[in-house]
C-alpha cells in the first residue's frame, strides 16, 4: 500500500508540474526496500542519494555534497540524515529536482534537547509521512488541469538583453528573480543567440564559477552542435566567444568585449559593481533575491538607486514564474518556511532615540517565529554567505550566541557572536607548528598561527560572525550603539572581541570607530567577496591590552614590509586605512631628510632619491591622523606600494607621468609643513 500511495503522489506531482517532500519514517531495510521498488518503476528516471549507502546504478553523494549537484536536473532526490543533517546541501541539491519530482527525507533523527532540532522537527511535520506500520497519510487529489510552464518572462529578458547590446550605449538592464526562474538560463540563451548574429566578444563574471554553469548550458544548447568549449569556463562559435571571468580579475585587467553579463550581482560587493558601471558600458546585472545566494533587499536598496542615479535610463525586470515548476510549488514553499529564505524586513517607522538591546535565547527564538524570522531577514539581507545552516547553528550550537536592537516590535539591528578560544597548551603548540586548526577556533588560531601570540588562544575570544542593520536605517550610528553595548555585556569576560571580513575601507572605516584595531590581512583574496580578510580585535579586559598592542605592532612591521609584493595590488584606499592611527609607526624622518623632501617638493632631485624618506614621512604622518587634505592614496601606490608611473596614470585619473609626479611633489610639500612649522 505504501508503494501504491507513492505511485499515485508522483503521478499527481507529473501531471501538475509540482514537486512534493515526503519522509520515510521506519526501519533502514523498509525505508531502502521501499524506495527500491518505486525506483525501478522508473527505468528512465534520474535520481541521486546523498548521504547514506550508495544507491545502485544512480549518482551518490555525501550528505554534505548537495551543491555538486547545481547546474543538474533530477527526477528525485533521496536524503539519508544517517550520517547528519545538512541543510546547506539539502536546499542546494533540492533546488535541481524538476517539476513532477519527488524529495525523500529518510533516517532523520530528532533531540528535543536541541533547540535547532526541535525546529527542525516542527517544519518536517509539515510533510508528506510514511510511517512503517502506520496508516496512510490523507491525500488530497487535485481536479485542477495539467499545468504548464510560462515562459513569456524570460522571454521578455532575452529580448531586453538584446536591446542592451544593440541600444543606447549606459542603459543597463537588471533581471531579479527567485530561485529556479530561470535568469542564469536566460542569460545563456541571449548569450548563444547574439553569439549567431555577428562576430562577438561576451564577457560573463560572478562571485565564482560554478554560479554560471547554467549559464553555458543554455548557451551551449542554444549554439548547437557548432560551439566549442575551450574550457570549462569559455565557449566559442565561429568568431564569436562567451567567458568567465572572475570579478576581481575583471577589474584589473579591464578586457575589452561587447557586452558584459553578471550574474549574482548581489553577491558581488557593491564598491565593485560600481566600479564595473564606471567601466562597462553594455551590462547585464542578474541576481536571485531570496535562496541566500544574494543579499536580497540589501541589493536592491543600496545598489539598485544608485545605478539608476548615475545610468538613468536603465530597465529592471523580475522574473516572478518558476521555469522548472509551476507556480505555487509545495517544496518551494516548504524549503522557504522552513529555512526562512522569504524572511522579509521590517518596514515600520521607528524613533531610533529609544532602541533597546537584548540577548535572544534559543528557546525564545523556536517559540516565537515571528522574532526568529524578522532577526533572520536582516542577517541574509546584509550577508550575502548567510545560509541554512547559520539558522540551525544559531538554535543548535551553545557556542553562539544572538543580539538583537528593537525599536518595540521592530528589529533594526542584529548581531551573532561565536565564542572561541581557552584552548589547551598543547592544542596550541600544534597550531604554532602547524600541525592543527582547530574548528570553531577561527580568530585563535589565525592569531596563534600567524604572528605566534599564544595568549590569543589561551583567552576567551568573541567573535562576531554577523552584524546587521535594517538597510533603511544604515549610517544612523545603530550598529556602533550595539557593538558599544555588546562590548559592555561582555566587559566582565577575561577575553577579547574580534571580527573578520572581506576589507574594504568603508568597513574597516566602521570598526575602528567601534573600538577595533586590525591585527592581520589575508594574502590573497576571498573568492566569495574578492576582497582580502582581515581581523580586527577589540579589548574587553586588560589582561588582553598588553598581547593586542604586541600583535599589531608585529603585524604592522610584516604589512608594511609586503606592501610592495604581497600587497601591490591591495587597493590604496584600504593601505591607507589599515595604516592610519597605527602605533607602530616609525620615528618621524630626520632633519636632513625632511630637507631633502623640501627641496624635492620644489622641483629638484628625483623621486628615487627621496623614496626611502618619503616612505618614513607617510607612515609616520598617517599614524598620526594630523588633518590634511590629501587622501594618501597617490603617495602609498608609489612608495609603498611601488606602482609603476603607467599603472598610476591609470588608477588615478591622470594625463601621465609629468602630471602624477608634480601631484606627488604637490602632497609631499604638504606634508612636509607639518615638519618645519
Amino acid at each position: 500500500m505504501y508503494l501504491q500511495h507513492l505511485v499515485e503522489l508522483s503521478h499527481q506531482a507529473q501531471t501538475q508540474l509540482h514537486r512534493y517532500a515526503i519522509e520515510l519514517i521506519g526501519e533502514s531495510d523498509w525505508t531502502t526496500g521501499l524506495l527500491t521498488q518505486f525506483i525501478a518503476l522508473r527505468p528512465n528516471g534520474r535520481y541521486c542519494k546523498l548521504g547514506g549507502d550508495a544507491l545502485a546504478n544512480h549518482h551518490s553523494l555525501g550528505y554534505k555534497a548537495g551543491a555538486q549537484l547545481l547546474g543538474q536536473d533530477i527526477d528525485g532526490l533521496i536524503y539519508d540524515a544517517a550520517d547528519g543533517f545538512d541543510a546547506n546541501s539539502l536546499a542546494a541539491a533540492a533546488g535541481t529536482i524538476v517539476g513532477g519530482g519527488l524529495l525523500f527525507i529518510i533516517n532523520r533523527r530528532c533531540d528535543q534537547a536541541d533547540c535547532g532540532q526541535v525546529w527542525l522537527e516542527q517544519c518536517c511535520a509539515q510533510l508528506i509521512t510514511l510511517r512503517q506500520d502506520s496508516p496512510l497519510p490523507a491525500r488530497h487529489l487535485l481536479a485542477t488541469p495539467p499545468a504548464n510552464i510560462d515562459d513569456s518572462e524570460q522571454k521578455d529578458a532575452i529580448d531586453a538583453i538584446n536591446k542592451v547590446l544593440h541600444g543606447h550605449r549606459k542603459r543597463p538592464l537588471v533581471i531579479t528573480a527567485d530561485r529556479g526562474r530561470g535568469k542564469s538560463a536566460a542569460l545563456g540563451m541571449a548569450a548563444g543567440a547574439l553569439m549567431k548574429t555577428r562576430k562577438l566578444k561576451i564577457l560573463l563574471t560572478a562571485p565564482t564559477p560554478k554560479a554560471v554553469s547554467s549559464v553555458f548550458k543554455h548557451a551551449q544548447l542554444e549554439l548547437g552542435s557548432d560551439a566549442h568549449t575551450t574550457s570549462a569556463l569559455a565557449l566559442s562559435y565561429h568568431d564569436s566567444s562567451l567567458a568567465f571571468i572572475a570579478p576581481d580579475e575583471l577589474l584589473k585587467t579591464q578586457p575589452k568585449c561587447d557586452l558584459l553579463l553578471v550574474d549574482e550581482a548581489a553577491a558581488i560587493p557593491v564598491p565593485m559593481l560600481k566600479a564595473v558601471v564606471e567601466s562597462y558600458h553594455r551590462l547585464v546585472f542578474s541576481s536571485t533575491i531570496h535562496g541566500y545566494e544574494g543579499c536580497g533587499r540589501g541589493f536592491t536598496l543600496k545598489f539598485l538607486p544608485w545605478l539608476q542615479s548615475v545610468r538613468p535610463g536603465g530597465e529592471h525586470h523580475h522574473l516572478k514564474q518558476p521555469m522548472r515548476w509551476a507556480k505555487d510549488d509545495p517544496l518551494e514553499s516548504w524549503l522557504f518556511e522552513s529555512f526562512l529564505l522569504n524572511a522579509e524586513l521590517d518596514n515600520a517607522q521607528v524613533d531610533l532615540d529609544h532602541v533597546e538591546f537584548r540577548a535572544l535565547s534559543r528557546a525564545e527564538l523556536v517559540a516565537d517565529i515571528g522574532l526568529l524570522r524578522r532577526c533572520f531577514a536582516l542577517l541574509v539581507n546584509a550577508h550575502y554567505q548567510t545560509s541554512p545552516n547559520d539558522l540551525l547553528q544559531i538554535l543548535s550550537d551553545d557556542s553562539v550566541s544572538l543580539y538583537a536592537g528593537f525599536c518595540g516590535d521592530v528589529c533594526v539591528a542584529c548581531v551573532s557572536v561565536v565564542k572561541e578560544g581557552e584552548l589547551a597548551a598543547e592544542v596550541i603548540e600544534q597550531i604554532r607548528l602547524g600541525k592543527r586548526r582547530p574548528k570553531g577556533h577561527l580568530i585563535p588560531a589565525a592569531l596563534v598561527n600567524h604572528l605566534g601570540v599564544v595568549s590569543a588562544a589561551e583567552q576567551r575570544c568573541y567573535r562576531v560572525m554577523r552584524i546587521a542593520v535594517h538597510p533603511v536605517w544604515q549610517g544612523e550610528g545603530v550598529g556602533s550603539k550595539m557593538l558599544a553595548w555588546l562590548a559592555g555585556q561582555l566587559s566582565r569576560e577575561n577575553g577579547y572581541l574580534a571580527t573578520s571580513f572581506g576589507a574594504t575601507a568603508e568597513l574597516v572605516q566602521f570598526w575602528q570607530r567601534c573600538g577595533f584595531q586590525p591585527v592581520w590581512l589575508g594574502s590573497s583574496r576571498d573568492h566569495s567577496s574578492g576582497c582580502h580578510s582581515v581581523v580586527m580585535l577589540r579589548c574587553l579586559c586588560e589582561q588582553s591590552e598588553a598581547w593586542i598592542l604586541n600583535a599589531r605592532r608585529y603585524w604592522y612591521d610584516n604589512f608594511s614590509v609586503l606592501l610592495a609584493s604581497t600587497f601591490v595590488e591591495l587597493e590604496p584606499s584600504i593601505v591607507v586605512t589599515l595604516l592610519k592611527q597605527n602605533i607602530a609607526a616609525p620615528p618621524q624622518p630626520s632633519a636632513h631628510a625632511i630637507q631633502q623632501l623640501y627641496f624635492y617638493a620644489q622641483g629638484g632631485g628625483s623621486i628615487d632619491a627621496i623614496t626611502a624618506a618619503a616612505q618614513k614621512m607617510v607612515l609616520h604622518c598617517l599614524s598620526q591622523s594630523n588633518p590634511s587634505s590629501i587622501s594618501y592614496q597617490l603617495l602609498v601606490a608609489k612608495l609603498l606600494q611601488h606602482h609603476d608611473w603607467q599603472q598610476l596614470c591609470v588608477s588615478s585619473q591622470l594625463s601621465g607621468r609629468k602630471a602624477a609626479e608634480q601631484k606627488i611633489r604637490d602632497e609631499i610639500a604638504q606634508l612636509v609643513k607639518q615638519f618645519t612649522v
